[in-house]
């Protein structure tokens, strides 16, 4: 599936959120990755909820670019620790997710250590020593 909408455009916060809300009966996808143009998206990431926390051949969730809060962080990634099983992959390539924002993605895996993905790139989010050293 394919779908390209245009930042800019005064509806564009709108159509993404209809996109993913209709993302969310989908139970087919094995594999999402979604790019933004910079722009702080938290309500389409949370109308994407139930597609994470219900799609189980879901392997890979790929977001890159995205300006993700703490508290967004924390409802995906219990969305994703809540599942019958973990995915394979997750990346969230600059999110600029910061150190609060890593603390938050990890800490909701530690409380569900069977759910940690096996692979998570966590790449260019501002990421200081103090999350480095949360991680390991």
């Amino acid at each position: 599936i394919s779908h390209e909408l245009q930042y800019g455009k005064p509806s564009f916060n709108s159509r993404l959120s209809r996109f993913f809300d209709c993302m969310s009966e989908n139970q087919s996808i094995c594999h999402f990755e979604c790019s933004s143009p910079g722009c702080r998206i938290i309500e389409p990431l949370l109308s994407l909820r139930s597609f994470f926390a219900n799609n189980e051949k879901l392997e890979s969730v790929r977001l890159f670019n995205w300006k993700i809060t703490p508290e967004a962080i924390h409802s995906f990634a219990a969305c994703l620790a809540n599942r019958r099983s973990p995915i394979e992959s997750l990346s969230l390539r600059k999110c600029r997710l910061g150190d609060e924002g890593v603390k938050e993605l990890i800490s909701v895996f530690l409380d569900h250590p069977k759910m940690i993905p096996k692979k998570i790139c966590l790449r260019k989010n501002s990421m200081r020593d103090e999350s480095c050293s949360y991680i390991s």
